[in-house]
C-alpha cells in the first residue's frame, strides 16, 4: 500500500489484536485494498495522509454476528454530497479521465462476502470509506485470509 500511495504520502495502520479471520479470495481483498489507496492518492495531489483501521463488531453485517470492519480515510479533496451519493455506481467518476471501476470493484467486494460499504466525505475535509466485511464460518468454500 505505501508504494501505491507514493512518497508524497503518509500512511498509517492500525489493527486491533482481536480479529477474527476473514475468509474471502486473497487476490480480490488485495485488489479493494488497492484501489482504495489508489482513490486516496488521486484525491491528494500534493501529499497527504491515509489511515487504516481494521477492527472487530458485532451485529453490523447482514449475513453474521461479527464483521471486520476495514476503514480507509485520507485528507484529500473529499467528495461533494451529491458525488459520494453516486460513488459505488459503476463507471460513475467525477474526475477526469477516471473509469469509474475503482469504488464499485471495492462495494461489490463487500457485498459479494454479505457485507458492505459506506462512506463519508465532505468537499473539504477529505473522505473515509468502510468495509463492513462478516467473518466466522468459511464463505463461499474460501479459505480465511489473516
Amino acid at each position: 500500500m505505501r508504494l501505491a500511495l507514493g512518497s508524497q504520502s503518509t500512511l498509517r495502520v492500525r489493527a486491533s489484536d482481536d480479529l477474527p479471520p476473514l475468509h474471502c479470495v486473497e487476490t480480490e481483498l488485495e485488489n479493494a485494498l488497492l484501489n482504495l489507496v489508489i482513490n486516496a492518492r488521486q484525491a491528494m495531489p500534493f501529499g497527504g495522509h491515509v489511515e487504516v483501521e481494521a477492527c472487530r463488531v458485532v451485529g453490523v453485517a447482514s449475513n453474521a454476528d461479527e464483521a471486520i470492519v476495514l476503514r480507509f480515510s485520507d485528507t484529500g479533496h473529499g467528495m461533494s454530497e451529491a458525488v459520494a451519493a453516486r460513488a459505488f455506481e459503476p463507471r460513475f467518476s467525477a474526475r477526469a479521465g477516471g473509469n469509474g471501476l475503482g469504488l464499485a470493484i471495492v462495494s461489490d467486494f463487500a457485498r459479494a462476502l454479505g457485507g458492505q460499504a459506506s462512506i463519508e466525505s465532505t468537499s473539504t475535509e477529505g473522505t473515509s470509506i468502510a468495509l463492513y466485511l462478516p467473518c466466522g464460518a468459511a464463505q463461499h468454500g474460501q479459505p480465511p485470509v489473516a
